[in-house]
């Protein structure tokens, strides 16, 4: 399943990132997100998108990179 997240300098660039991850890891989702050097993580891309734009926002992001990510799908985030 795929998970999606970001930390703190993926605000500022305004990034998702991808990742596949087991039943194993999601049950201890805080560690993995850890692992991850994670801030947030969601198995929804609408939750984490959020998230991010909420952020964005938040920390005075520049307006155009906040409309880029408003039109992010989820196809275009690679798998890392």
């Amino acid at each position: 399943m795929k998970v999606y997240g970001f930390n703190e300098l993926d605000v500022a660039r305004g990034e998702l990132r991808a990742v596949e991850a087991d039943n194993a890891d999601l049950h201890f989702e805080e560690e993995f997100k850890c692992s991850l050097d994670w801030e947030y993580l969601s198995r929804r891309f609408s939750a984490a998108k959020s998230a991010l734009l909420e952020r964005m926002k938040i920390e005075g992001s520049d307006p155009e990179l906040i409309d880029a990510v408003k039109g992010f799908k989820a196809s275009f985030i690679s798998v890392e």
